[in-house]
């Protein structure tokens, strides 16, 4: 059986380590540091991304800038936010963009997982 493929964009790597090893158990993960890096490996990807799990704020581009970008490409692709920086961002307007969910730091890795399975679940 194929695993599903989730793409974790994060500029912290212990974080961006946590949320790679919870999750390879049951999905495919990429990691990347930010928001040009995940762009270039989306379009670049031989993969099919299945979802995608993004920090705001980061260097180069910021998750709501590649939440757009990813979007724009691939309407239906659940996107994930977790930030602990939500200035630019409130979970009223990331519904806005098109984001399926918006997490503030710290979140339960057990919840973070929940959520990923409700939209990979069956797909």
């Amino acid at each position: 059986m194929i695993k599903k493929h989730i793409l974790i964009v994060e500029d912290e790597p212990s974080i961006a380590g946590f949320y790679q090893e919870f999750l390879s158990e049951n999905y495919q993960t990429t990691v990347c540091g930010d928001g040009e890096q995940a762009l270039t490996f989306f379009e670049d990807a031989k993969v099919n991304i299945d979802l995608v799990v993004t920090d705001q704020a980061m260097p180069k581009m910021n998750g709501k800038e590649l939440s757009i970008a990813l979007l724009s490409q691939k309407p239906d692709l659940p996107i994930i936010m977790v930030t602990g920086y939500n200035d630019d961002i409130s979970a009223e307007n990331a519904c806005d963009i098109g984001l399926k969910h918006f997490y503030s730091k710290p979140v339960s890795l057990f919840k973070l997982a929940d959520t990923i399975d409700l939209y990979l679940a069956g797909s």
